[in-house]
């Protein structure tokens, strides 16, 4: 762990999820409630009167599956988002998965 600095990189991924969710949760009304502990993370889909949108969050997962990247919904209203990246991915794929959600936001939108 400490000869591969598993935790240091944990931490950085946290800190990449937690910044681009800030960002989406400013830029797309629907999105909120994201939350992260280093590379788990989550965020929920709200609609306009900010009750859980189970309809957009599937619709969210389907974009971003035709963009190639499998999105898995959750939580009791399946209003949710959870990311669980592997320790080992570089941060240019995460970007390139974050991006991927990003877009497909904004094709939502």
């Amino acid at each position: 762990i400490e000869e591969e600095n598993i935790l240091a990189r944990s931490e950085q991924m946290g800190n990449m999820l937690a910044e681009r969710f800030a960002v989406w949760e400013e830029r797309f009304p629907a999105v909120a409630h994201g939350r992260q502990l280093g590379a788990m993370a989550a965020f929920e889909l709200l609609n306009r009167d900010g009750k859980p949108d189970p309809q957009m969050t599937a619709a969210l997962c389907a974009k971003a599956r035709e963009k190639g990247l499998i999105l898995l919904s959750c939580g009791f209203y399946g209003n949710s988002i959870r990311i669980l990246v592997p320790l080992t991915v570089s941060s240019a794929v995460l970007e390139e998965g974050l991006s991927i959600i990003e877009e497909s936001l904004e094709a939502l939108s």
